[in-house]
């Protein structure tokens, strides 16, 4: 009706974007050969597979997406929309999986943009 295309956008290393603010360590992994026994590491940066990972991606794509003048819908803080002169983009955030859907200018140009 509003001639709206659809794009699903995979972002494949996600959850490796996510900014811990915690201290949070690990068992050294098998195979991995360290000279002090019982050493820990402390992670720097969110990782597949930790519980936090999921929710750190999920903050800093929706900072990168407000800086680029997206806006959050009040009943899901999951979808978020932007009206601009190429029409209107709106973004539906499931872990790594985003589905975008708009006008073709829009979707071309917010790809470029989040790429960035």
């Amino acid at each position: 009706m509003f001639g709206l295309q659809a794009v699903l956008l995979d972002v494949e290393t996600a959850f490796l974007y996510g900014k811990l603010e915690e201290e949070i360590y690990m068992e050294i992994p098998m195979g991995y050969q360290d000279p002090v026994k019982d050493n820990v590491l402390k992670l720097q940066m969110a990782m597949h597979g930790l519980v936090q990972a999921a929710q750190k991606w999920f903050k800093h794509l929706s900072d990168v997406l407000i800086t680029l003048g997206f806006k959050p819908c009040k009943s899901d803080p999951c979808l978020m929309y932007r009206v601009n002169e190429n029409g209107l983009c709106i973004i539906l955030m499931y872990l790594d999986n985003n589905l975008i859907v708009g006008s073709k200018m829009a979707i071309e140009q917010v790809t470029d943009e989040i790429k960035k």
